[in-house]
């Protein structure tokens, strides 16, 4: 996002006569921040232990067996443990207020540990985002003949600008471990969430981790986590609407300084979002927010010289509706 420096005309003299003569007044200039990242999950795997097994900080589901091998032997009992040690992403933020949400980076890791070497042994650890579209955060080919499979992090990462959004909202987590045991032998019994079907052991859990707001410093209404931008469907709109000669305006219309341009459209954008000011719902059922901005903006509907800007963005979507001088009518 970008910030700069903005000059207004301060003459309303100067709004409708285009040969008029009048100060300017520099804008404030909030400095952007220092590039910050924090844990999605606060670092914590989010499966509950059972069983007592695993290291600390990490889950483990346990499943046993028995053979059926016929004869005088009796049946050599083993176990497998399944352990989930990681599942969790940073959050990369923009260092320019309001600190947009750039990268959601993953990082996963688990293994398998059985007494005996089994048939085959699986294990994948996945991360869905807002939509439900799942990415593999860690892997590992599946082992024949084996007692153990680690699965390590495919250092998976979404970007929030190239995917339009999809990196913000809520994000959930799930592993699934498949073993199949030694020929002639049957699971017979699992803990925590590992379910035996002969000689198939299947472990599958899914959990919510956490939500990854669009800005990070933000002022945004309960519960929304949509990606609002000014697009440019939305600056033309305000254009057509609130920029003195477009098509839509009249005279219930706040309008923007003429010489405002679409950089300086952003950065009163961006400043609404950081302003503490409440959301309240309008009519139309938009959220709407009304802040003074740290410099004259243009005029308001009755013509007056104003700093105040009210901002609408819609519920869903995460669109801005309008921007306009001045306090809603």
């Amino acid at each position: 996002m970008r910030s700069s420096y903005l000059f207004f005309v301060v003459s309303s003299i100067a709004y409708y006569l285009p040969v008029a003569t009048s100060a300017s007044v520099p804008l404030m200039k909030i400095k952007g921040m220092v590039r910050r990242s924090a844990s999605l999950g606060n670092g914590s795997v989010p499966f509950a232990n059972s069983s007592g097994k695993g290291n600390p900080g990490s889950s483990s589901q346990t499943g046993g067996v028995h053979s059926n091998t016929a004869g005088d032997v009796d049946p050599v009992p083993f176990e497998c443990e399944v352990n989930i040690e990681s599942a969790d992403a940073s959050l990369t933020f923009s260092p320019d207020f309001p600190n947009q949400l750039q990268f959601v980076s993953w990082v996963g890791a688990g293994d398998v540990f059985c007494d005996l070497p089994m048939t085959s042994i699986s294990l994948t650890i996945t991360a869905s985002n807002t939509l439900g579209e799942s990415s593999l955060i860690a892997d590992a080919v599946p082992c024949d003949e084996c007692s153990e499979l680690d699965a390590e992090s495919t250092n998976y990462f979404c970007q929030q600008a190239e995917f339009d959004g999809t990196c913000s909202g809520d994000w959930s987590v799930s592993y699934e471990a498949v073993i199949e045991a030694p020929v002639g032998s049957e699971f017979d019994f699992a803990t925590g969430s590992c379910v035996p079907a002969g000689p198939i052991l299947t472990c599958a859990e899914s959990a919510v981790l956490g939500t990854a707001r669009p800005y990070e410093n933000a002022n945004l209404p309960d519960g929304y986590v949509d990606n609002i931008q000014l697009s440019p469907t939305a600056i033309a709109n305000i254009r057509a609407t609130h920029f003195r000669g477009g098509a839509k305006v009249d005279s219930t219309k706040g309008l923007f300084d003429p010489t405002t341009t679409d950089a300086q459209l952003e950065d009163i954008f961006e400043k609404g979002l950081l302003s503490s000011n409440g959301w309240t719902e309008t009519e139309l059922l938009d959220w709407q927010k009304v802040f003074v901005y740290p410099g004259i903006v243009g005029v308001d509907n009755k013509g007056n010289i104003t700093s105040t800007v009210t901002l609408r963005i819609t519920r869903s979507g995460g669109v801005v509706s309008t921007m306009f001088p001045g306090s809603p009518s």
